[in-house]
């Protein structure tokens, strides 16, 4: 169902037997706030198009060398970092967990990719990144896969599958989610700015 990258023409396996791993594509933009805190991170669209994560790195390195602006900067809109199968603009992406094998070399790829997304520096990553970037475009895979093509059902469940890792293999991430959960439905002091950046974020997740 991924098909092969259309930058690097290589499948799922071949990605792999080169320590890469494939994404899906994304559209966002960002204000200079998702420096220090990436639940500002908007997601304006994810593109059904599955590329790996090496090959958006080395596309965004020939485009950025272009256009200084490529990936769109703080408050602006550029021209993109790669092309979706349909020519959309892309200036993100998202590394996906398909399977276990998979997802070792997957999860050892998003540090760069996340701080790039957040910060446009490769050397910007935070962990809060981590777990706070794949959960905003959970919310952009749910509205899309509402009375969407199968494509986005199927992007939504790889993606909700990815959000499910994460609370695995963290256990005190799972266990301060589930603790702030049950502080955000119960308390209003738990629902300020400064407990909770993104009300909007926790709120569509908790439902």
């Amino acid at each position: 169902m991924l098909g092969a990258c259309p930058l690097s023409c290589s499948d799922l396996f071949e990605a792999m037997e080169s320590a890469d791993c494939m994404c899906v594509g994304l559209d966002v933009s960002r204000s200079e706030a998702c420096i220090a805190d990436p639940s500002r991170l908007v997601v304006k669209d994810i593109i059904p198009t599955f590329m790996t994560a090496d090959s958006f790195l080395d596309s965004s390195v020939f485009a950025l060398r272009r256009d200084g602006e490529a990936h769109g900067g703080f408050n602006s809109t550029g021209a993109g970092l790669a092309q979706g199968l349909g020519r959309e603009s892309i200036n993100a992406v998202m590394p996906l967990f398909l399977f276990k094998e998979h997802w070792e070399i997957a999860r050892r790829k998003t540090p760069p990719i996340y701080g790039f997304i957040c910060t446009l520096d490769i050397m910007g990553y935070q962990s809060s990144q981590y777990f706070t970037v794949p959960f905003i475009v959970l919310l952009k895979a749910l509205e899309k896969a509402e009375g969407g093509t199968q494509i986005f059902k199927s992007i939504l469940s790889m993606v909700l599958e990815t959000c499910k890792q994460l609370m695995l293999f963290n256990e005190e991430f799972r266990k301060n989610t589930i603790e702030s959960i049950i502080e955000f439905a119960k308390n209003p002091i738990s629902r300020t700015a400064d407990v909770v950046p993104s009300s909007h974020t926790s709120t569509q997740l908790r439902c």
